[in-house]
């Protein structure tokens, strides 16, 4: 039992340190974008630099909802972070993750902010389809969605209340969040044969398109 104990206070104290180690990489990433997007060395709050920062990426195209990543170039990412540390960060900072799955639900591929948003590992996710994960009212109205995508690369967009994972998941009662997704269906059968690959999904593709695109939470001041 003490073991046990031990195990626990163990792990609680590995998740502090890491959340720590996050806050503190968070304020450097702040203060670096500050330099970087304020005029006349104007300093600036945190949510303006993130929405400065964010009005820059779209401008410039260089963060996309497409099944790849474009690189993102190093004369305004601080270099002191990787391609996928920026944008986990860029992304937790405005409630966002990334997530890709086919238009029968599998999901193949969630970025690594829906943890702390949403509490799900992206790892255990990929097992999963995205209707085990929305209110079950809700399933029928994203199965409409789902059923007639479109293939002209136009942004599509739709809402749905997407179950909480961690403690919450193991409740009585599950808690729900309001998630707004903004993307695009793709053809793109190689993408999906490639995720699952890491996926461990055995099955053929039920399908040749894919959502791609971003979840946003609207239960959070941005």
């Amino acid at each position: 039992m003490d073991d046990d104990s031990d195990d626990k206070d163990s792990k609680r104290k590995s998740r502090n340190l890491s959340e720590k180690k996050r806050r503190d990489q968070f304020n450097l990433l702040v203060n670096e974008l500050n330099s970087m997007v304020s005029t006349g060395g104007r300093k600036m709050d945190k949510s303006t630099v993130l929405k400065s920062t964010i009005s820059f990426l779209k401008n410039h195209n260089e963060i996309t909802v497409r099944s790849r990543i474009n690189e993102i170039q190093e004369d305004w990412k601080p270099n002191f972070l990787t391609n996928e540390e920026f944008t986990h960060l860029v992304l937790e900072a405005v409630d966002g993750f990334i997530m890709v799955f086919s238009t029968s639900g599998h999901i193949y591929y969630a970025s690594e902010s829906i943890a702390s948003l949403l509490g799900h590992l992206p790892s255990d996710l990929l097992n999963t389809t995205i209707y085990e994960l929305v209110s079950e009212e809700e399933r029928s109205d994203l199965y409409n969605v789902l059923l007639t995508p479109s293939e002209d690369e136009k942004q599509v967009s739709f809402s749905c209340h997407f179950r909480r994972g961690g403690p919450a998941e193991k409740s009585r009662h599950a808690t729900y969040e309001l998630v707004i997704f903004v993307g695009y269906f793709r053809s793109d059968e190689d993408m999906v044969q490639g995720e699952n690959r890491y996926s461990g999904y055995s099955g053929e593709a039920d399908t040749r398109l894919v959502f791609v695109g971003t979840g946003r939470l609207q239960t959070r001041n941005c």
